[in-house]
């Protein structure tokens, strides 16, 4: 079963977000920990908002393979990987603009540090800096 999430990134000058969808392993042990262990430079961020929609989040962003054999290291991407259109990253004029198109697990780059949001309530959040690691 699927844990769906949102990534996004905000310009704090203009309060708007750019988003992608992500459909599998949304939940903060897995998502939330990739992109706080593997995306800190915005540069990063903004190349993974070009990319689009994912099937799944890797830990770089890699290159074009085939939909069907990709490994944990690399994105898995609806357009890149499986040649989908109107997948593309989508812009939110606010936060809350932003989480009407909200998932289970909402993550948002504020510019110093990743957010994590529970749903569409902001003041639902889960702290991705002190995550305890179940084995």
């Amino acid at each position: 079963m699927a844990t769906r999430s949102t990534i996004g990134i905000i310009d704090n000058r203009t309060g708007v977000v750019t988003s992608i969808y992500c459909h599998w392993d949304g939940y903060p042990e897995h998502n939330g920990e990739i992109l706080v262990q593997h995306y800190s430079d915005p540069a990063k961020i903004w190349a993974l908002m070009d990319l689009g929609a994912l099937s799944s989040l890797g830990e770089e962003i890699g290159a074009k393979h085939d939909f069907n054999e990709s490994g944990p290291i690399h994105c898995t991407a609806y357009g890149r990987d499986r040649g989908e259109t109107q997948v593309g990253s989508m812009t939110h004029n606010s936060i809350d603009a932003w989480l009407e198109h909200s998932e289970e697990f909402n993550y948002l780059w504020d510019g110093v540090r990743w957010n994590c949001f529970r749903g569409s309530d902001i003041n639902k959040t889960v702290d991705l800096y002190n995550i305890k690691q179940t084995a």
